[in-house]
């Protein structure tokens, strides 16, 4: 631009082709005296504040700044006019004719005027109203955010529960203190670990290893499926156990796709536990009870009202004939009434039959259930050594057959069963296979009420209880309880 003599209106003349740039420029543009007195505005800034050209020319920009923003401007102002100052920029809002806040981004720029004058100002706005706004959201979105997050945080300080956070390693990156607590291990013992850090001693419930990358967390990270209520126990450092039920969830990023670790929280159920073994406990010895009362009791009443019925069939009456039909007829519905009570005893208390005979006590179930309509069922046993194991532990033992059998005999497809008793001085194995193709156990922590009762029971006496499912050559439960060998015999050799 070739400058020439002041306007009229105080500012620098300029060539058409500039007036023509400066009035149709995309940004406001405006010369302004030393004090701030609007000299020449453009279309764009007449547009923006919503001005006229007179209106801005009859104002100065003190007029149109905000409030708030003034006293910021002056002292700038003053350094152009004093000449300490060439130019300046900065952020600050304006007040449009009807009333709106804009915000400007604002550059100022000293033009010194012909022959040493004073010159003026030349000022260049322009509208950032939607960034700020969005920055102002921005600001105000973290605030909540961190509200929130500070919120969470709190609840999961508080929470009974234990909550563990893991990095995409698996190492352990934060824990509550209820996750502590439960653990018996301090925030420092147990940040930086992983599943598979030596010093775990995680158990399934029937007693198996829980290897490290079988817990949920783990098949959480390399699946991304969570897991819920999987059951495990824990050894802590006092060497007590400690039940626990998982569940474990995916986190992502901030972007919501990837993938930023996994969170898993857990609730203590030792208690349950306890409570579980207590009441199956507390209902084998009701069970027992009330066999020994039908057997000893009712049965033997029976029996005799038997023996009298038909001692009285063979004593003659009065006109010389005794009453056969009818003293046949009681001793027929005594001796049903026998069979029944003899029947409930054995359900009751399954032992007792077999004087305590595990193996006679199997072979007889083996007996009862063989054969049509069911499936064929058939008993061996191997081993001549004794069974030294105590009575309560013959039951349970008597009772996991039982429900694998009866959870066999549910399924159409089963067509043979096999019980096998195999006893050896150190250990007695039971194991009750069937052809059938229906899976008794899913993974672990979704157990079926049967095969969950089987693992109470074996957790009860000690034993190790495994079921192998959805083979070819179909399913088997194996239940095997270690037993001292200088003990004194429970009732003598398996195979009895």
């Amino acid at each position: 631009m070739k400058r020439s003599a002041p306007t009229p209106d105080g500012a620098p003349a300029a060539s058409p082709d500039y007036e023509a740039a400066f009035d149709l420029a995309a940004i406001g543009i405006a010369f302004c005296s030393l004090q701030g007195r609007f000299l020449r505005v453009n279309r764009a800034l007449c547009k923006l504040t919503g001005y006229t050209s007179e209106e801005l020319r009859a104002r100065d920009f003190q007029a149109i700044t905000h409030p708030d923003d003034l006293a910021d401007d002056l002292p700038l102002v003053q350094e152009l006019a004093t000449g300490r100052r060439q130019r300046f920029h900065r952020e600050k809002r304006y007040l449009a004719k009807d009333g709106r806040v804009i915000w400007a981004l604002l550059s100022v720029a000293h033009v010194p005027g012909p022959g040493g004058a004073a010159g003026c100002n030349i000022v260049t706005i322009e509208e950032i109203t939607a960034r700020k706004d969005a920055e102002l959201q921005l600001i105000h979105s973290k605030r909540e955010y961190e509200c929130l997050a500070d919120r969470y945080h709190a609840v999961i300080l508080g929470m009974a529960e234990g909550v563990v956070f893991q990095a995409e390693d698996g190492t352990l990156v934060s824990v509550n203190p209820a996750a502590q607590r439960i653990l018996g291990l301090s925030e420092e013992q147990l940040l930086g670990r992983t599943s598979d850090t030596p010093g775990w001693q995680a158990i399934h419930e029937d007693g198996t290893p829980f290897p490290g990358q079988l817990h949920p967390a783990m098949v959480t990270l390399r699946t991304g499926e969570p897991k819920s209520d999987v059951i495990m126990g824990v050894r802590r450092p006092d060497a007590s156990l400690v039940w626990i039920s998982i569940n474990s969830r995916r986190l992502s990023a901030g972007d919501g796709r990837t993938p930023a670790g996994v969170v898993s929280t857990f609730r203590d159920i030792t208690s349950q536990k306890r409570l579980e073994l207590a009441l199956l406990e507390a209902a084998d010895r009701e069970q027992r009870r009330l066999g020994m009362e039908l057997h000893d009791g009712l049965g033997q009443e029976l029996t005799g009202l038997a023996l009298m019925a038909r001692a009285l069939a063979r004593t003659p009456t009065a006109g010389g004939e005794p009453d056969v039909v009818t003293c046949e007829r009681i001793a027929a519905l005594a001796s049903q009434a026998l069979r029944t009570c003899r029947s409930i005893a054995r359900g009751l208390s399954p032992l007792l039959d077999a004087g305590g005979d595990l193996g006679e006590s199997l072979k007889s179930l083996a007996d009862r259930l063989n054969g049509p309509p069911g499936p064929a069922v058939r008993y061996a046993a191997t081993g001549s050594a004794e069974i030294s194991l105590p009575k309560a532990t013959l039951e349970h033992l008597y009772r996991i057959c039982q429900e694998a059998l009866a959870n066999a005999m549910r399924h159409a497809s089963t067509t043979e069963v096999r019980i096998a008793l195999a006893v050896e001085p150190s250990r007695v194995r039971l194991e009750i296979w069937n052809d059938g193709q229906v899976s008794l156990a899913g993974p672990h922590g979704t157990y079926g009420s049967g095969l969950r009762t089987m693992r109470l029971r074996a957790e009860r006496i000690g034993a190790q209880l495994t079921a192998a499912a959805g083979t070819p050559d179909g399913w088997s439960v194996v239940c095997e309880v270690e037993q001292d060998a200088a003990r004194s015999p429970a009732r003598g050799p398996a195979n009895r």
